[in-house]
């Protein structure tokens, strides 16, 4: 088996940085067997520097500049990761370098080790879907999209895990040679759920009430207030619909049907345990999100066998699948109709047991890590 060299500027071994992706990740290398060098993290020392200066371009001119997608900071990647790539084993074309959510790490990087670089989107793509990114002086965006351009032309192999991410790279770089792969990324959350808990999905028998689920830090980002009108709809038309809120703690009018758990850390016992028992306690998972490039909560929905009700936008359509594991609208404001179909299942328990079943069998079959591991090993061995 190859050696994978991880490489990344933050350490991918603390499961709460970049949502516990790399984390995930390298969990999943290491179920597949491989030996695993890990060369980060390394702290920039200028960051106070441009965190300091940005907030006073913010406040005057408000504008920003991209330090940590730069040039600048590339280079001095570069630098420091050469420097660690020349202390360990002299490469012997066994090695490959795995350098996730690190465009800016192995942009300017000088090493003959082949690369396998996977992100959920790439900077010029996410940069004009969300509107975070308008704020940037047009060098710095210009610049930050020219980093990730090198990025993608010193890597052996891209992957993202959607559809949506990776065609946009197809399109935008036109190299036959160069190959991007979709492989999905999966749920991240440390304790698996009991997979005997699809039995009793939707076990409401065919009749009572429907409890949904929102799970989002940013209410309003995420699309919480059409989440609610989609459910005070259904419940206009006789439906006997709760709301539980997880992530967050907007200011709603108090009603028995609506519970706010808050934000939830998953580095407390307690709270993880809160987050798993409201899964549990759901029938169907609702989040109709403005903006989404990837997002592992519709992972999570599917591990706990909930069908979604979401907006179709960025990656969510590689993960939830329309009509089979839950309702994607292209129109993300669209609440009569999300609520036309929380209706459509609450009268067709058969039909929400089944959507049940498909999401379970979609998590374990392609939206769980083991399985991306699975998928990557693949890639890895044939580089």
């Amino acid at each position: 088996m190859k050696r994978i060299i991880f490489l990344t500027s933050f350490d991918p071994r603390i499961p709460t940085v970049r949502s516990g992706t790399p984390y995930f990740m390298l969990q999943a290398l290491k179920r597949q067997g491989y030996k695993i060098e890990i060369i980060g993290p390394i702290k920039l020392p200028f960051e106070r520097v441009f965190q300091g200066i940005n907030r006073i371009l913010d406040k005057i001119l408000k504008k920003r500049f991209d330090y940590k997608h730069s040039s600048l900071t590339s280079r001095y990647y570069s630098k420091k990761f050469s420097e660690r790539l020349r202390k360990i084993d002299i490469y012997d074309g066994d090695s490959v370098i795995f350098a996730p959510l690190s465009s800016v790490e192995i942009s300017d990087l000088k090493s003959n080790i082949p690369i396998i670089y996977t992100s959920d989107t790439s900077f010029e793509q996410l940069a004009n879907y969300n509107s975070d990114y308008n704020n940037y002086f047009g060098f710095s965006y210009a610049d930050s999209c020219k980093v990730e351009d090198r990025a993608i032309s010193k890597s052996r192999i891209v992957t993202y895990p959607s559809e949506w991410a990776a065609a946009y790279a197809r399109n935008k770089y036109q190299t036959p040679e160069k190959l991007f792969k979709v492989i999905n990324w999966g749920a991240n959350f440390i304790e698996e759920p009991d997979s005997n808990h699809i039995e009793n999905v939707s076990s409401t028998a065919n009749s009572g009430p429907i409890n949904c689920l929102f799970v989002g830090v940013n209410w309003d980002r995420k699309g919480g207030e059409i989440a609610l009108k989609a459910i005070e709809y259904a419940r206009s038309l006789g439906c006997d619909i709760s709301l539980t809120v997880c992530g967050c703690s907007p200011s709603l009018e108090q009603h028995s049907w609506i519970r706010v758990n808050g934000f939830l850390d998953k580095d407390i016992e307690s709270d993880r345990h809160l987050l798993a028992a409201s899964y549990y306690e759901a029938d169907l998972f609702i989040l109709p999100t403005k903006a989404e490039s990837y997002g592992h909560v519709f992972c999570e929905a599917a591990a706990y066998g909930l069908p979604v009700i979401a907006h179709n936008t960025g990656g969510i359509s590689s993960i939830v699948k329309d009509s089979h594991t839950g309702f994607l609208f292209d129109d993300g404001n669209d609440y009569i109709s999300m609520g036309e179909s929380i209706v459509e299942l609450y009268n067709d328990r058969d039909k929400l047991r089944a959507m049940a079943h498909n999401a379970m069998r979609r998590y374990q079959e392609e939206l769980s890590w083991d399985s991306w591991g699975g998928h990557m090993r693949g890639l890895i061995e044939d580089i």
